[in-house]
């Protein structure tokens, strides 16, 4: 019966005692079975190994038990640590995405709303003095009133969890002379310079190409006054390289209460992700300007807003 209990205690030290008492419990009761075969003088080698193996078994078997425990501890925590990391995962996908969106926003409104402003203002003023200018004015009006409508209704889609959206597809630099087109027929008299071809654009690129022309010529339909604006489009063979030159007064950001200065922290932001460089800020013979370069091997990683 003794013997029965130390095999019993034995194991239940090895499965659930701290691993250093188990290989002490272990190393004890090989001294004890020792010192009990050396003080009975009946006992003999078979007694021995008999008396071993079994305590031997007894002490593997708990510490068997001891080790899938732990393992299955460090499953289950393993297995915390993974979903706690999907969860992160899955909340960056969620801001990153709701930063996408927010730029689009401000992208489609800032450059949209400030047209329609610009005319609705202009449009008043002309009904007496060239009202086929007036007439001019106002369907500028509903043009961009739909087409931010379009735009918006897209955006949206994104947003809605219960259906897939059905995404237009999102303006590139082949819409450029398109843009430059409606900015003037805003009122603003812009000159357009490109050389060579945009084929072959990154997406990131190639949109980021529309969206910060239409930045910079949104800033300056606003703040630049009456001015001429030159745009320059380079498509060079490792950069796109973006000049928007005015020579009107203003100061986007500073000039009346329109500016808040977040079009310029959006191209910035825009120009960084596909890892390219932009400077504005005014010029010393008066306007402002933008000059910006996007490298066409910017890292992909970086290019998914």
């Amino acid at each position: 019966m003794v013997a029965y209990a130390g095999l019993v205690a034995l194991y239940t030290a090895a499965a659930h005692a701290t691993r250093p008492r188990a290989f002490a419990a272990g190393g004890i009761a090989v001294g004890a079975i020792a010192l009990a075969l050396v003080v009975d003088p009946s006992a003999d080698y078979e007694d021995a190994l008999v008396t071993y193996l079994l305590f031997s078994t007894s002490w593997l078997l708990g510490m068997s038990v001891r080790n899938r425990r732990e393992r299955a501890v460090e499953l289950e925590e393993r297995a915390a640590a993974l979903e706690r990391t999907r969860a992160a995962e899955a909340q960056r996908a969620v801001v990153e995405e709701r930063n996408r969106i927010a730029r689009e926003l401000h992208d489609v409104v800032a450059h949209h709303v400030s047209v329609i402003v610009v005319q609705a203002e202009a449009g008043p003023v002309a009904v007496d003095r060239d009202p086929a200018q007036a007439v001019a004015a106002f369907d500028t009006i509903s043009a961009t009133g739909k087409l931010v409508l379009t735009e918006m209704r897209r955006l949206l889609g994104v947003l809605r969890a219960d259906e897939a959206a059905r995404l237009a597809p999102q303006p590139g630099a082949d819409l450029v002379p398109d843009l430059v087109a409606g900015v003037r027929a805003a009122g603003l008299d812009v000159d357009l310079s490109v050389t060579g071809e945009p084929h072959g654009l990154p997406p990131a690129v190639d949109l980021s190409v529309y969206r910060v022309l239409q930045e910079a010529l949104t800033n300056a339909l606003r703040h630049a006054g009456p001015a001429t604006v030159q745009v320059r489009v380079d498509y060079g063979p490792d950069a796109v390289r973006l000049d928007v030159v005015d020579d009107g007064d203003g100061v986007p950001g500073v000039n009346g209460a329109m500016g808040s200065g977040n079009g310029l922290l959006a191209m910035r932001e825009r120009i960084d992700l596909v890892g390219g460089e932009v400077t504005a800020g005014p010029r010393p013979e008066g306007g402002w300007a933008v000059h910006a370069s996007l490298p066409l091997d910017a890292d992909p990683a970086r290019m998914g807003s």
